[in-house]
């Protein structure tokens, strides 16, 4: 079974996903959705600091049925075709490899550094994916 989007308790996603991407908490305001399989939250992608042009994504999932066509066109439409971004951002820990192929699956380019971004002096790696790179909507 896969799973399925929601956007109900959205300030619940938002948490959720700063713990789970364990980066600071997101700004608000902000815009969650969320993923359940049998009853339970199994991914996320909460979007904040939106300027028009871009807005920055969080994204975790915990379950690999969150990563259905149907999902990322939801996880994407949001983004481009809602808000009519140029671009997405996000970040993730350079010592966090599977967040960083992850990042790289989804079509996400490398974009810079954020040198000491998180606790311990590790690194964050910036990446950003432009509205005609993106192969889910």
């Amino acid at each position: 079974m896969a799973a399925e989007p929601t956007t109900y308790r959205q300030d619940v996603i938002a948490k959720v996903c700063a713990v789970r991407c364990k980066c600071p908490p997101i700004p608000e305001p902000n815009t969650s959705i969320g993923f359940i399989k049998d009853g339970s939250l199994v991914g996320g992608v909460t979007y904040s600091s939106y300027s028009g042009r871009e807005i920055w994504a969080a994204i975790w999932v915990d379950d690999r049925s969150v990563w259905s066509r149907k999902n990322l066109r939801t996880m994407f439409s949001y983004p481009f075709e809602e808000c009519d971004v140029v671009s997405i951002r996000t970040i993730a820990a350079v010592t966090n490899t599977a967040s960083m192929k992850m990042t790289e699956q989804l079509g996400f380019v490398r974009e810079g550094l954020y040198r000491k971004y998180f606790p311990n002096d590790v690194d964050a790696q910036v990446w950003g994916m432009l509205r005609e790179e993106c192969k889910w909507i």
